[in-house]
């Protein structure tokens, strides 16, 4: 079974350590079992997490993570209602794995027409090749933030690209 992902155990340490968890706080052998965000305990080695998050690509998992605390610190909180269960505004990964499905899907149908565009414009055969190989770099950078492709697989589309 997989472990918890990071963001997912602080936001339950910072639950456990908060006082909507109530009057009866775990004390005793267990209370460390999920760590502590305040005095950064780790968690015990064995935690699993019976329902963890789809392993996504680099992109989302940023955006589900780290875009969605600065998208809550920018006032984004203010859009939605409170959930009616715990009273906290809370966002579906789905519905974000959806906008970065949209995102990706577009700038991958964007790059290979831009760079035809671009290439049709330029004259010379050196600013040519340049640009050939500045969008065999987007691409292969595209192929490591946005997919979970292993290095042979960006390798060979990247050369697939140029030769295209």
């Amino acid at each position: 079974m997989p472990e918890p992902s990071k963001y997912d155990l602080e936001y339950i340490q910072r639950y456990m350590e908060s006082r909507d968890m109530g009057p009866l706080i775990m004390t005793g052998p267990d209370a460390d079992i999920w760590g502590s965000v305040a005095e950064s305990k780790p968690h015990v080695p064995d935690l699993v997490a019976l329902r963890a998050r789809h392993n996504e690509d680099p992109f989302s998992k940023w955006v589900t993570d780290t875009g969605m605390k600065i998208f809550f610190r920018c006032g984004g909180h203010r859009w939605r209602k409170p959930s009616p269960v715990d009273g906290r505004v809370v966002y579906s990964d789905s519905k974000l794995l959806r906008i970065t499905y949209w995102i990706t899907s577009i700038l991958a149908s964007l790059l290979p027409v831009s760079s035809i565009i671009i290439l049709y414009c330029a004259r010379s055969i050196i600013a040519r090749l340049a640009i050939i190989a500045g969008f065999n770099i987007i691409v292969s950078l595209c192929l490591l933030g946005f997919t979970n492709a292993k290095r042979s697989e960006v390798f060979a589309v990247t050369a697939a690209y140029v030769l295209g």
